[in-house]
């Protein structure tokens, strides 16, 4: 019994040390550091385990749930980031706002539905919720030519199109607003393809910025994570192989989604105008990129999401992967991930209202 005591108590240690690390990666540029983001990355896990230890510590009355316990509670941005139990609507009108990572509309899974269905599903979705402002990632530009032109921005009246390319299928980001548009442009990354579209675009006499974001992607197939789970971490030159190119993958994609967050934040910085920041960041609330674009903005789940609102179908990286964040000039309601599965991403959307903008002259 005793032996199983301790064990446990350095367990617990173990546990709590390593949600430490996962509190205090934030804070750290995986480009000077990039192996904290792993720890990160784990959050949820770590956040179970550590609340099981909480209670099995209660249960045979040991002080020891309050190392757990304090960690936890030290870590609270992180938490409510990941968790939200009540969200905030506002009934009237304000500005839509549908960010959706379409896959270059091959579906859940490759080979399942047609592009032409399932760009006509997510159509039919986009139709129905009449967004203002739609931010797309990974289109592709046939489907878009072929059937969201005609069936959504010719019907709807969007005012205007932004590509950010013309190039047939390259999985771009695109942006459509009902509001007119003034100026537009594009933020591209070394030594990737993704990217980041902006327009400037005029709501009610006022200017708004407009990013939509692809960031960095681990860029690991299905077979890749499948060959990593079935592992059987035996001491042999295979299982070496594939251990070290899963850490040089992540490791990629932590450095260069660093780079593009620390990108974005300098626009953000210098642009003039009130943001309104959507997108796939292909990283999880308790991450550099996601602290280093929130502290500037806020997040329309944090304000009016609940659950956990994960976003992605995909098991790495899991749970919330989009965004859409905004100046303070906004406030955020109505937040909404909806279950369309259309892509390996769900669609959110969010109401914005204009602080200093009287509810009849709304759009």
């Amino acid at each position: 019994m005793k032996f199983i005591k301790y064990f446990l108590i350095y367990l617990n240690i173990f546990a709590a040390i390593c949600m430490i690390i996962s509190n205090l990666s934030i804070f750290i540029s995986p480009a000077k550091l990039w192996f904290p983001a792993v720890f990160g990355l784990a959050y949820p896990y770590l956040l179970f385990f550590n609340i099981l230890f909480i209670f099995i510590w209660i249960s045979i009355n040991s002080k020891m749930f309050l190392l757990s316990l304090i960690i936890i509670l030290s870590g609270y941005n992180n938490l409510k980031n990941y968790i939200q139990i009540k969200g905030s609507h506002y009934s009237k009108k304000g500005i839509v706002v549908c960010s959706y990572n379409v896959r270059n509309f091959a579906g859940k899974t490759y080979g399942e539905n047609t592009k032409e269905d399932n760009a006509d599903s997510i159509c039919s979705y986009i139709k129905n919720k009449d967004p203002d402002i739609i931010c797309l990632q990974e289109t592709n530009m046939i489907m878009i030519n072929k059937i969201f032109m005609p069936k959504i921005v010719d019907s709807k009246e969007y005012s205007s199109e932004i590509y950010s390319t013309k190039l047939e299928e390259n999985g771009d980001p695109v942006i459509f607003s009902k509001y007119p548009v003034i100026n537009e442009g594009k933020i591209h990354f070394k030594e990737t393809r993704n990217m980041i579209l902006y327009a400037d675009i005029i709501i009610n006499e006022d200017t708004v910025r407009i990013f939509n974001c692809h960031l960095q992607s681990y860029r690991l197939s299905n077979s890749n994570i499948s060959d990593f789970n079935d592992f059987p971490f035996e001491d042999n030159k295979n299982d070496i192989k594939k251990i070290l190119f899963f850490n040089d993958k992540l490791k990629k994609a932590f450095v260069r989604r660093a780079e593009h967050a620390d990108s974005l934040k300098t626009y953000i910085k210098k642009c003039p105008y009130p943001v309104i920041v959507c997108g796939d960041f292909n990283d999880t609330p308790v991450s550099y990129a996601y602290n280093t674009i929130s502290n500037e903005l806020k997040d329309t789940f944090v304000e009016s999401g609940s659950g956990i609102g994960n976003t992605y179908l995909g098991e790495l990286p899991s749970f919330r992967i989009d965004y859409i964040f905004h100046s303070k000039e906004f406030s955020g309601y109505n937040f909404s991930r909806d279950m369309a599965d259309y892509s390996d991403h769900y669609p959110i959307s969010c109401t914005l209202i204009r602080k200093k903008v009287i509810e009849k002259f709304l759009p």
